[in-house]
């Protein structure tokens, strides 16, 4: 995925180079750091606050989940011995089966976890990428990169860091 997008950074680099040398078109090239811009919003820390309340809620579920099995597997371990074979298989077989449903809660919770993250995130991206977009076409930049996604190979001197200006649109520090 990151080697794919280095090469489609790679191409738009490329596209840009060649569009500036045959229209000789000036144009005006910005970077930004998305991740902090977010990180620096107000709504991020409410977000980042409903998603820690919603983590400690399947963790606490999660404990209970291992503290019945483990239970269950002790009870089973002191009784073992006296346990019909049967009743042994029985007992493991509910035993492989709560294992079982940990790890699928545990897989789920993590998946579930991870989609409503970006549900958190996306409205606060959405309004981060608007404002970036309004200080684009009021400063007439062509491009505006992403100093964050890890994609741009070299900075130049003449891109312009259009960080100040965002902040001041979306009226933060």
């Amino acid at each position: 995925m990151k080697s794919s997008l280095k090469i489609i950074s790679l191409a738009v680099l490329f596209i840009i180079s060649l569009s500036a040398n045959s229209q000789q078109k000036n144009l005006k090239i910005g970077h930004i750091d998305l991740k902090k811009i977010i990180s620096s919003m107000p709504q991020y820390d409410s977000s980042r606050k409903v998603l820690e309340k919603e983590t400690k809620s399947i963790q606490d579920q999660l404990e209970l989940m291992q503290v019945e099995y483990n239970n269950k597997l002790n009870e089973y371990a002191t009784k073992r011995d006296s346990l019909s074979k049967f009743i042994r298989q029985s007992k493991e077989e509910e035993l492989q089966l709560l294992e079982e449903r940990i790890r699928n809660f545990s897989s789920n919770a993590q998946q579930n976890l991870a989609d409503y993250e970006e549900q958190l995130l996306q409205p606060i991206i959405d309004k981060a990428k608007a404002a970036i977009s309004a200080v684009a076409k009021e400063n007439n930049f062509t491009y505006i990169f992403d100093l964050s996604a890890n994609i741009i190979l070299y900075n130049s001197p003449e891109s312009e860091d259009i960080t100040p200006m965002v902040k001041k649109k979306l009226g933060l520090p």
